[in-house]
């Protein structure tokens, strides 16, 4: 440690050519083999979803075992592109030329360099917290749907979710 600072904690750019990774529960796979798409939503208590960048996390089943003993048995892991992620967004059609865009941004912690957030609004509730022009749910619903759908169409399956066999493979193939 130089100067105090651990190497392990400082904050890095994500390249767009990087990927992230995500622990999905198994009974959170839609019946086409996708996360469902309530799944991509804030940690709770979180202005941001956890996930694990590939730079410090090369492989996946570090991810799906995240911090509790045992509970990776529940689990698959998906990534997602860092730069298709950053391509998901809505423009608001109102005057102020708003717009709801995804991010991640590195956020190391003690026990998980990789540790990094999935930025953004995902739901209803958050994009009008976020964005004052959408007044309300009924308004904020499509864009959220919208937000959802693009990140699940960008997630591949690395690890197989309990009953959920052939993800991996299906996708490779």
């Amino acid at each position: 440690m130089a100067d105090g600072v651990d190497p392990r904690q400082t904050v890095e750019e994500i390249p767009a050519d990087d990927v992230i990774y995500i622990r999905v529960l198994g009974t959170a796979v839609d019946q086409y083999g996708k996360p469902e798409p309530g799944f991509f939503r804030h940690s709770t208590g979180s202005t941001s979803m956890s996930c694990d960048w590939c730079r410090h996390c090369p492989d996946a089943e570090a991810t799906r075992h995240g911090s509790k003993t045992n509970s990776h048995l529940c689990y698959g892991v998906v990534k997602l592109s860092v730069g298709g992620i950053r391509s998901v967004g809505v423009e608001l059609p109102l005057e102020n030329h708003d717009s709801i865009r995804q991010d991640v941004l590195h956020s190391p912690i003690p026990e998980n360099v990789a540790h990094s957030d999935l930025t953004g609004p995902k739901s209803a509730p958050e994009i009008i917290e976020r964005h004052p022009s959408v007044e309300n749910k009924r308004m904020a619903q499509p864009y959220a749907t919208a937000i959802r759908d693009s990140l699940r169409e960008l997630s591949r399956w690395v690890i197989n979710p309990p009953g959920h066999d052939d993800l991996v493979a299906r996708e490779q193939g």
